[in-house]
């Protein structure tokens, strides 16, 4: 998949930093000033406190800016950048380092290669983002220590380690149109995927489009019946923007921020006109305030 040397390795030592001033980032939604569906916090700790918000849409996103510094940034884009491949068969301008749940849709024979290539694969970006930490690892650690139920990886398969992280690329020409992210219409005989009540991507930027690459997030959660009816014909998993919210939230991220949103609702990065746009992302499945967050991707 990549000309990595995978390792198991999973020892974090980050680099001590002192806090960066915080600021609150552009927001592209037709109105003037802050958003008020948009949670900004300078503090990481303060996130978990804030999940059943996002989980009922009180809230859309959370935003953390200066997450990663300018230096972190750019030593992900040159370490993890040897991993991309162009694995996405319908939009080819896209890369992605690591192995995803949907890339199987359920087919037990490519979940058994799942498994086994995302045992091989979580150790790689430990490894090659020493000392500072693979972003995805630090949000869990946070989220261990401050959410009540804790984090755990996610048991798709009980004693098999699913893949905890991805890193994506999206050079210029690359979008990904409205969709939501549903392990259980991926695996439909999954017992863990079933009981998501809400699925959180956490998502640091590494670069951002200069043009482009908006996040909308519009905050329909759709049935598996309304997302058939909705969904193009030239895609496996877009869908029209016909059926959807008029007023979505509109994001334009700025480098080294961490953004979280709930997946199970609809979303799209707006195609990338100049520059790239790197990322390293996650899931954490949402069972309740005080139920365990399973970490997978």
């Amino acid at each position: 998949m990549s000309n990595c040397t995978f390792a198991s390795d999973a020892t974090l030592n980050r680099t001590p930093r002192p806090p960066e001033p915080s600021h609150t980032p552009n927001l592209l939604s037709g109105q003037s000033g802050h958003d008020p569906r948009v949670l900004t916090l300078t503090e990481p700790r303060d996130i978990a406190g804030h999940l059943p918000a996002l989980a009922d849409d009180t809230i859309r996103a959370i935003r953390v800016p200066s997450w990663r510094t300018a230096d972190e940034c750019t030593r992900a884009i040159e370490a993890l950048g040897a991993c991309i491949d162009d694995t996405y068969a319908q939009e080819r301008s896209l890369g992605k380092g690591g192995v995803a749940v949907y890339d199987f849709e359920g087919d037990e024979a490519g979940a058994d290669e799942y498994f086994a290539r995302a045992k091989k694969w979580n150790g790689t970006p430990r490894r090659l983002m020493r000392p500072y930490g693979f972003g995805p690892d630090l949000v869990a650690g946070i989220l261990s220590e401050t959410h009540p139920g804790g984090v755990m990886p996610e048991q798709l398969r009980p004693g098999s380690e699913p893949c905890m992280g991805i890193i994506r690329e999206f050079r210029c020409g690359s979008r990904a149109g409205p969709h939501l992210d549903r392990t259980d219409w991926d695996w439909p005989n999954n017992a863990a995927a079933a009981t998501h009540l809400a699925l959180f991507s956490f998502l640091e930027y590494h670069s951002v489009a200069v043009l482009g690459g908006e996040l909308v997030l519009y905050g329909d959660r759709l049935n598996r019946d309304e997302w058939t009816q909705a969904r193009l014909s030239t895609s496996l998993y877009e869908i029209s923007r016909e059926p959807l919210s008029k007023d979505p939230v509109i994001i334009k991220p700025e480098r080294g921020e961490l953004i979280v949103f709930d997946a199970h609702r609809v979303h799209e990065v707006r195609e990338i006109l100049i520059g790239v746009r790197h990322t390293a992302s996650c899931f954490f499945a949402w069972r309740g305030p005080l139920a365990p967050l399973g970490r997978f991707a």
